[in-house]
C-alpha cells in the first residue's frame, strides 16, 4: 500500500518504494506458506479451495476496489477538483447509503428466484455505469447529477454485495464458516484497500488541477473497470452450487449452517 500511494511522488525507481514493494511481496509469499501448512492457521487460505467461496470472494475483491475506490474519489472530486464545501460534498455523496441500503433489500428478496450469479454480475456492470459517467461530470451539472448517480452506484453495488456473502458459505461446511466468514471480510477488505491505493496513485500520477479534472476523470474509469472485472470474475459462478441458499426460506441462514 506505501508503495503504490509514494511511488508516483517519489519515483517508481526510489530504493524505499523498490525495498517496499519487494519486502511486501516477500512478506505476503511467506505468509501464505506459512498458513497453508499450519494446523490452526489464523486466515485459513486452503478455503480457497473451494471454487464457489473462491468466485465469490475474489468478485467482491474487485467490487470493493471499485467501490470503497469510488467512496474516496468523489469527495476529492467535489472538494479540490471543484470547490465545493465539505458539507456540500457529503450532501451530494451520501445518497449512496440509501441507494445501498435499498439494494441490499431488494436483491435478498430476488436471491431466491434469481440465483447468485446473475446478481452479482448484474449489480456490478449496473454499478459501472454511473461510476463511468462521474467522469463525464463538471461543475455545471455535477450538483443534481451526482446525488443521482451515487445512489444509482449505491443500490447496484447492494446487488452484488448481499447475494456474494449468502453464495460464498453456501459449499461450506458448518465447521468451516468462522474461518469462511473471516477469510470473506480480510479479502473484502484488503480489494478495498487497494482500490483506494490505486485511484491515489492515478491522481498522484496525473496531478490534476482545476480547471483541468482529466486525473478525476482517468480514476473513475479506473474504478468503473474494477467493478467489470468483478462482474467477469462472478460469471464464472454456477448458481447450482448455491443452491442449498436457494431453496432455503432464509438464504443467509442456511449459507451461515443455521
Amino acid at each position: 500500500m506505501y508503495a503504490l500511494n509514494a511511488g508516483p511522488g517519489d519515483g517508481w525507481a526510489a530504493p524505499a518504494i523498490v525495498t517496499a514493494f519487494v519486502a511486501g511481496l516477500a512478506l505476503l509469499t511467506a505468509f501464505t506458506l506459512v498458513e497453508v501448512r499450519a494446523a490452526e492457521p489464523m486466515l485459513d487460505l486452503r478455503i480457497l479451495g473451494n471454487r464457489l467461496f473462491r468466485a465469490a470472494n475474489l468478485q467482491s475483491a474487485a467490487g470493493s476496489a471499485g467501490f470503497m475506490g469510488t467512496l474516496f474519489l468523489v469527495p476529492l472530486f467535489l472538494q479540490n477538483g471543484l470547490g465545493f464545501s465539505a458539507l456540500h460534498s457529503g450532501l451530494a455523496t451520501f445518497p449512496e447509503a440509501l441507494g445501498g441500503m435499498a439494494g441490499i433489500q431488494i436483491s435478498s428478496r430476488l436471491y431466491r428466484r434469481v440465483g447468485p450469479r446473475r446478481l452479482m454480475v448484474g449489480g456490478l456492470l449496473a454499478a459501472a455505469v454511473p461510476v463511468t459517467l462521474m467522469g463525464t461530470l463538471g461543475l455545471g451539472d455535477v450538483g443534481w447529477a451526482m446525488p443521482v448517480l451515487m445512489f444509482g452506484t449505491g443500490m447496484s453495488f447492494g446487488f452484488s454485495m448481499a447475494p456474494a456473502q449468502t453464495a460464498a458459505l453456501a459449499a461450506i461446511s458448518m465447521a468451516q464458516t468462522g474461518r469462511a466468514t473471516t477469510l470473506f471480510n480480510v479479502q473484502r477488505q484488503a480489494g478495498s484497500a487497494v482500490g483506494v491505493a490505486v485511484l491515489a496513485t492515478v491522481l498522484a500520477a496525473t496531478r490534476p488541477v482545476p480547471p483541468d479534472l482529466g486525473g478525476y476523470h482517468l480514476a473513475f474509469v479506473v474504478a468503473a473497470a474494477a467493478m467489470a472485472v468483478g462482474a467477469v470474475i462472478a460469471s464464472a459462478v454456477r448458481d447450482a452450487d448455491a443452491a442449498a441458499t436457494m431453496t432455503a426460506e432464509d438464504p443467509a441462514s442456511a449459507a451461515a449452517g443455521i
